[in-house]
């Protein structure tokens, strides 16, 4: 049984070529042959989002296909990041140290510095400590590379653990920004502090 007709797969390859001779996958073409891709992007919960690309060649008459996953590179037609500098991260869950388990210091991760690229924002930072570190996240909203994220859980603490106002809350530097984590493109140097509270920020006062 064929998957679609003759027609539909030659509007698919017209709209494939787009791709790279007009497109997010222009980086694929090459000189003289007419290259079909599509380029894509897969959802990483525990770090940057893994960028595709899938094509063939020629695109009249194939011969060649080939699939591409690059991990870590934020969107399907980014390429990995490059670090141009420097800012420190640690995690703490003061409000309910020593209960339940949890560290008597409060210390889920201690001061860390981290490599920093242009752009990045608090949550990309957070993604990269969860990857070196293996520390688990509970985060929504991730997709098309993370603006609108929330941060639900860290390290199994989350949101209502410890009653209807408790969650995380992060500050930049000793200050709560008034921006989701996903939106505050951070700046060499910065300190980032991952808070645990039970009353909605009042406790960290």
């Amino acid at each position: 049984m064929d998957i679609c007709s003759a027609e539909e797969a030659a509007i698919l390859r017209d709209m494939m070529t787009e791709v790279v001779t007009s497109g997010t996958g222009s980086a694929a073409a090459v000189s003289g042959v007419t290259v079909a891709g599509k380029t894509g992007t897969a959802e990483n919960a525990t770090g940057y989002d893994h960028s595709w690309f899938i094509g063939f060649a020629p695109a009249e008459n194939p011969k060649v296909a080939v699939a591409v996953l690059i991990e870590n590179s934020n969107y399907g037609s980014a390429t990995p990041k490059q670090a141009t500098g420097e800012a420190t991260l640690s995690i703490r869950c003061d409000t309910v140290a020593g209960r339940d388990g949890w560290p008597a210091d409060g210390v889920l991760l201690p001061e860390t510095a981290l490599p920093l690229a242009d752009g990045e924002t608090v949550y990309d930072l957070l993604l990269q400590a969860a990857r070196q570190y293996g520390l688990l996240l509970d985060c929504r909203g991730t997709a098309g590379g993370g603006r609108l994220a929330y941060v639900a859980g860290i390290s199994q603490l989350s949101e209502f653990d410890y009653g209807d106002l408790s969650g995380w809350m992060y500050q930049v530097n000793g200050e709560a920004p008034g921006v989701g984590c996903g939106e505050y493109a951070l700046s060499d140097g910065d300190s980032v502090v991952w808070r645990y509270t039970t009353a909605l920020g009042r406790d960290l006062e």
